[in-house]
């Protein structure tokens, strides 16, 4: 097995409960935020990174098993937020939970990039200055 280099781990970061076909993204095909994040999940690994996307991995866990308590997600998906690279955050949403995110990858030099998609479904950094026009909504 060839040495390769270390994966970039990308730790995303999405809105819960967003009705996407009327709200958020410029592209109203996803149909949830789990829909959403899997597809995300896909293009990223295709790009050579390591996703890490809580709403996938502990949101499955909870769909089996009501028994992962809402501040263990918590607990665990920013422990994963400490050992990302880099902090992506998509929707055009931030809610409270997502600003708890960027605050903690924030304290831990994190850089944190805003993203969206585009109507053709490709990714589109948005300059943190554009970052006021996104919506704000308290959980």
């Amino acid at each position: 097995m060839k040495n390769k280099k270390p994966l970039t781990k990308v730790y995303v970061s999405f809105p819960n409960g967003i009705d996407w076909k009327n709200k958020g993204e410029a592209n109203p095909k996803f149909n949830s935020t789990f829909e959403l994040a899997c597809l995300t999940g896909i293009k990223l690994i295709k790009f050579g990174y390591l996703p890490l996307i809580p709403q996938i991995y502990f949101s499955s866990m909870v769909a089996v098993s009501n028994r992962l308590r809402r501040e263990d997600y918590e607990m665990l998906s920013h422990e994963w937020l400490t050992q990302s690279d880099e902090m992506w955050v998509f929707g055009g949403i931030l809610t409270d939970e997502i600003l708890r995110d960027v605050e903690i990858a924030n304290m831990n030099n994190i850089p944190v990039r805003y993203m969206m998609y585009t109507e053709s479904n490709e990714f589109l950094e948005i300059p943190v200055c554009n970052i006021s026009k996104w919506k704000v909504i308290g959980e």
